[in-house]
C-alpha cells in the first residue's frame, strides 16, 4: 500500500463520527479488524494490527489526526464478498422487485459478472457496515448495481462495461454513513431543512473522495458517484 498523500490526510486525516460509529456498530456481529497499526500524526500508537475493533477504539480516535486513513487500516474478515453480493441479486429477483421487467431480460449475465466484480477492502469495509447496521441502505445498493448494470447490458455494453456500471450503482452510495443520521435520506414528502440539504448535497463529493483517494477504482466510478445527484 502506498503512504497517503497530503491530499488523503486533509480529507481523512479524522475519524468521521458518524461512519465509525457505522463501522463498531457492525463490529459487534462481524468480524472487523485493524489491518495494521494505527498511529496518529505524532507517532503515537492508538490501536495495534490484527485486533477485533470495538468502542475502546472510538474513544482513542476522539479529535486525533491520524497518519493513515482509517479506511484503509480496518479490514472486514467476514464481510460482504463477490458472492454474497450475487446471492443479494438472486433474492431481488425472486423478491417481486418492480425492477424486475428490466432486470430479467439480463438476469443470467449480471449474474455471473456479479460474481467476478472486485471489492476494494475500503469499499467491502463500508458495505459491510451498511449491510449490518444499515441494511436498507445496503439493498438500496443492491438494487442500484443490478438497475445500472441492466441499463447498460440493454444498451449494448461489453462485459467490462457492465462490469463498470455495476461497481457504480453499488457504490454510490458508500459514504451516506458519513452523514448524521438526523439529517436522513430525501424523500419525495419531506421538506428538507438547510443544514439537512447541505449534508446531503456535500455527500455525493465525500464518496467521490473516498472512491478516487482511498481504492484503486477506475476515475469513472469516482465522477459517477460524484454526479449521482
Amino acid at each position: 500500500m502506498t503512504p497517503p498523500t497530503a491530499s488523503d490526510r486533509s480529507a481523512f486525516g479524522k475519524a468521521n463520527p458518524h461512519a465509525l460509529a457505522t463501522i463498531l456498530e457492525a463490529s459487534e456481529t462481524r468480524r472487523i479488524i485493524s489491518a495494521t497499526d494505527i498511529y496518529d500524526i505524532s507517532g503515537v500508537k492508538l490501536w495495534a494490527g490484527n485486533q477485533p475493533v470495538s468502542t475502546s477504539l472510538q474513544r482513542k480516535l476522539l479529535d486525533r489526526e491520524l497518519r493513515q486513513p482509517l479506511e484503509t487500516s480496518l479490514v472486514a474478515e467476514d464481510g460482504v464478498s463477490a458472492a454474497s453480493l450475487a446471492l443479494a441479486f438472486e433474492e431481488l429477483l425472486g423478491g417481486g422487485s418492480a425492477l424486475l421487467p428490466l432486470l430479467q431480460p439480463h438476469a443470467q449475465r449480471l449474474a455471473s459478472l456479479i460474481k467476478g466484480l472486485t471489492l476494494h477492502p475500503v469499499a467491502q469495509l463500508l458495505l459491510t457496515a451498511a449491510q449490518t447496521a444499515r441494511p436498507e441502505h445496503y439493498a438500496h445498493a443492491v438494487a442500484a448495481m443490478a438497475l445500472n448494470g441492466a441499463l447498460m447490458a440493454a444498451g449494448g455494453g461489453d462485459d467490462a462495461a457492465v462490469r463498470l456500471a455495476l461497481l457504480c450503482g453499488l457504490l454510490h452510495g458508500v459514504d451516506e454513513m458519513y452523514i448524521g443520521p438526523e439529517h436522513g435520506e430525501a424523500e419525495a414528502d419531506r421538506d428538507l431543512d438547510f443544514a439537512s440539504y447541505q449534508q446531503l448535497v456535500v455527500h455525493p463529493h465525500v464518496g467521490s473522495l473516498l472512491l478516487a483517494q482511498l481504492t484503486n477504482y477506475p476515475a469513472d466510478v469516482a465522477r459517477a458517484v460524484a454526479e449521482h445527484r
